[in-house]
Order: C-alpha cells, then sequence, then structure tokens
C-alpha cells in the first residue's frame, strides 16, 4: 500500500524550501517535527486524537479523507 496522507493534514514542510522526499515506489511515511490539521488548525484531529503522519494516512481514521477522493467533503459533515 502506498502512502496516501489526509487531505487535512499539513506540517511545516509543505510551507518551506526544505522537502519531504518520498523516492518514487517507496511506500515509506516521511518523518515531519509539526503536524496538525487543517480541519481544527490544532495538533488533534476531528476525532479527538493526535494528528502524525502515521496516524493521519490510515484510511480507518474517522475523519480521513483522501486526496484521491472526489468531493471528499460533500456529504459527510466535513468542509
Amino acid at each position: 500500500m502506498s502512502f496516501q496522507p489526509c487531505r487535512y493534514l499539513r506540517y511545516k514542510e509543505l510551507f518551506s524550501q526544505e522537502l519531504v522526499a518520498l523516492e518514487e515506489n517507496n511506500n515509506s511515511i516521511p518523518t515531519v517535527a509539526h503536524a496538525w490539521c487543517n480541519l481544527t488548525l490544532k495538533e488533534v484531529g476531528r476525532d479527538d486524537c493526535p494528528v502524525s503522519m502515521t496516524a493521519c494516512s490510515r484510511p480507518g481514521r474517522i475523519c480521513y479523507r483522501s486526496y484521491l477522493e472526489r468531493g471528499a467533503a460533500a456529504g459527510s459533515g466535513l468542509v
């Protein structure tokens, strides 16, 4: 299974020149120093669980929404 972070996961490296390098065909989850949920703007998600690259890359998490889902927020109560 490939690394598929939640569409609401944010981390510092997204906004800096320090890019998280992922090799093509590499399924490992990158390590980041600080992550937050873009819905709650906190270090906990809508499910009150901590935000991390690992935790927010599990499709089984109730608040998880994939980048690949079209209209992921529609009808889900999430914006």
